[in-house]
């Protein structure tokens, strides 16, 4: 769309011949605005799975905690 957008604009003489080109220039930059947003999803997705991984680790090591007190609890009451 755009290389027919810079030849359209290119080939116009004049008056645009009912192509308003300010128009489409606009329509342009703000489809390029919406694709830059792309960035800024890709790095809220990074940030969330490094949360995700880090809320993992903790789960983790709290089921051990606990692994680990009862084990201690258990040998207590057989002690």
């Amino acid at each position: 769309m755009w290389a027919r957008w810079t030849v359209r604009r290119g080939l116009a003489t004049g008056e645009q011949e009912g192509v308003d080109l300010e128009r489409i220039h606009c329509l342009l930059d703000d489809a390029a605005r919406a694709l830059e947003r792309h960035t800024a999803i890709k790095r809220f997705h990074t940030q969330a799975r490094k949360s995700i991984d880090q809320a993992a680790e903790q789960v983790r090591d709290l089921v051990g905690e606990v692994h680990e007190s009862l084990d201690e609890l258990d040998a207590e009451l057989r002690g």
